[in-house]
């Protein structure tokens, strides 16, 4: 199984809908069995970041995704791409991420926002 860590600032975090940490906590969640929601109450001007790294079963990084709440707000998929901004609905609400073998989905409350392949490279 894969182990999911956790990185924002302001943040209730619910796998199955169980509370299960803050800042930097590490959860085992198997992201291509299950989506992992997160609740939040950033909103776009916030400067908050919502970021979420995947690791393999030894600790190795396989991928990673964010939100920055700028305005416009930003997503980076991966720990070589550059920040691209993206239009979200206002609000509070429910960051779904999804994640397959070849790619990473990222709803707002059940609106797909984002949906990237993966590269190899």
């Amino acid at each position: 199984m894969q182990t999911t860590k956790i990185q924002t600032n302001k943040i209730l975090m619910l796998s199955g809908w169980t509370v299960v940490g803050t800042r930097d906590a590490f959860i085992e969640h198997d992201a291509e069995a299950a989506a992992l929601q997160i609740l939040t109450d950033s909103v776009v001007g916030s400067g908050d970041l919502l970021w979420v790294d995947f690791y393999e079963e030894d600790g190795t990084a396989i991928e990673g995704a964010g939100i920055y709440f700028t305005d416009p707000p930003q997503y980076s998929i991966g720990y070589c791409t550059e920040w691209s901004a993206f239009t979200m609905p206002e609000g509070q609400g429910t960051w779904t991420i999804t994640k397959t073998d070849v790619s990473i989905s990222i709803f707002f409350n059940d609106e797909e926002l984002i949906n990237l392949l993966l590269s190899d490279s």
